[in-house]
């Protein structure tokens, strides 16, 4: 799966609302996507810590 399709699939989860976390995919120890969304807190709406 490419970047920019795992970038798509979660930009429509996240317009969705129904993706709320964070996603980071390594290969061979190297960051190849990272990506966080949604609250802190979810159920007090809370954006950050």
């Amino acid at each position: 799966m490419k970047n920019t399709t795992i970038s798509k699939v979660l930009d429509e989860l996240i317009s969705k609302g129904d993706f709320s976390g964070v996603v980071s995919i390594k290969k061979q120890g190297k960051i190849i996507y990272e990506k966080a969304s949604g609250y802190a807190d979810r159920s007090n709406r809370v954006n950050s810590i």
